[in-house]
């Protein structure tokens, strides 16, 4: 089943609905941003993380693009990635919600890099 988005010019950046399921296990869709550069699951701020009901675990260290070195909470989520229920890793930043490359990972990733250009996330067997 491949994942649907778009892609915008202003701010550069493209984007897919991602559904995530809450602690009552009910499908919640969120608008994501594609950061190769993340090489993490996901990315969600607290004000979403929080009234999903998310598995909160430790806290972890890492290193953000601009070489900034945070402490952040780790939650666990079940989201429907290429129709199957799968279990990530979300790492809690109060900034734009982002999928990075561990959750495209095995997947072909094409898109028109145009305003109003199309995103298509695919596995491979659909190609």
């Amino acid at each position: 089943m491949a994942v649907q988005g778009y892609v915008n010019l202003e701010p550069k950046e493209s984007r897919i609905v991602v559904p995530v399921l809450d602690a009552a296990r009910t499908t919640v869709p969120l608008e994501m941003v594609i950061d190769t550069g993340f090489t993490g699951y996901m990315t969600l701020p607290s004000w979403v993380t929080r009234p999903l009901g998310l598995e909160r675990g430790e806290e972890q260290r890492m290193i953000l693009a601009d070489g900034q070195v945070v402490s952040t909470p780790v939650c666990r989520a079940t989201v429907i990635w290429h129709g199957r229920p799968t279990r990530i890793v979300v790492l809690e930043l109060d900034a734009r919600p982002v999928i990075g490359m561990s959750l495209l990972l095995g997947s072909d990733v094409a898109m028109a890099v145009r305003e109003g250009g199309w995103v298509s996330i695919t596995e491979p067997s659909e190609a």
